[in-house]
């Protein structure tokens, strides 16, 4: 009893302090997303999902040849091309994985490649990082509207605003009777359609004045252009929950969307009414 006494406070505090460090990360590091392969390879990409490892692979330069085998932590993938070129690029897919969200994958590569006439070559390289949510880079209720970044408007004399009702974000134009145009961005993406193949959006207009007269788009950024281009165009909104699913990976192939827009216009009609889209979520998954 006295050396409970004595020490009991100390001990305390040691627990709570070894408790505050755990919840802080300090007994689990992180673990950087990263891989790497001997030349002639260099590996510029890697995600790490639930059921599967995707590599991006390019070749150096001064090299033609056929690629004829992948492994991870000695298991056999697929991959997109065979043919070895200067700079060509081929995606590296191993699944049948079961990873839990945050898990920690290290693991080794092996590509086996062929030159015209000459013998298989084998080269090696590691790879490390932690299994994503649901396959998804996008995900979820659009909760938190500060993602949304309000890019301006093309024409003057309307008012729109974005918040957050249980987790849908709406989006309210008052439109007093002038011509009206405005975007709301999702900017800081990374979304390779050759990885991430499918989007998907549940939305629907509800009419709080006499008229609708308001269109909405979503559109993309794809850098290799410079311009925002249609997801979808210019559409009036149905007024019951929809869910619309585009194919990435068929739409716009072999691109990086940088970004994402909400597009509002009324097109000229100078219509005075009020309206609101919702939109639940919106989604960007690999299939």
């Amino acid at each position: 009893m006295e050396f409970l006494m004595t020490y009991g406070w100390a001990i305390i505090i040691i627990l709570l302090a070894i408790a505050a460090l755990w919840l802080l990360g300090v007994f689990s590091p992180s673990v950087p997303t990263t891989c790497q392969i001997e030349a002639p390879f260099n590996c510029q990409d890697l995600v790490i999902e639930a059921d599967s490892i995707n590599l991006k692979i390019s070749t150096g330069r001064q090299i033609n040849g056929q690629l004829s085998s992948a492994e991870v932590n000695e298991e056999s993938c697929t991959f997109t091309s065979t043919q070895l070129d200067d700079g060509q690029t081929t995606y590296v897919e191993c699944t049948g994985l079961n990873l839990e969200e945050g898990e920690t994958v290290v693991g080794t590569i092996k590509l086996s490649y062929s030159r015209p006439g000459g013998l298989t070559h084998s080269v090696t390289g590691e790879l490390s990082g932690k299994a994503l949510k649901e396959n998804l880079v996008i995900s979820g209720e659009l909760d938190d509207v500060s993602l949304l970044v309000n890019s301006g408007t093309g024409d003057s004399g309307a008012n729109l605003t974005v918040n957050s009702v249980d987790g849908i974000a709406e989006f309210t134009i008052e439109m007093p009777g002038a011509e009206f145009s405005q975007f709301y961005d999702i900017n800081n993406l990374n979304i390779d359609t050759n990885i991430y193949d499918t989007l998907e959006i549940k939305y629907k207009e509800t009419l709080l004045g006499a008229d609708s007269c308001i269109h909405f788009s979503l559109d993309y950024m794809d850098p290799n252009v410079g311009i925002w281009t249609d997801v979808f165009g210019w559409t009036d909104p149905p007024n019951t929950w929809t869910t619309n699913t585009y194919d990435l990976k068929t739409l716009f192939p072999g691109i990086t969307i940088t970004g994402l827009r909400f597009a509002f216009s009324d097109f000229n009609s100078d219509c005075a009414s009020t309206y609101q889209t919702d939109v639940e979520y919106l989604r960007v998954y690999k299939s």
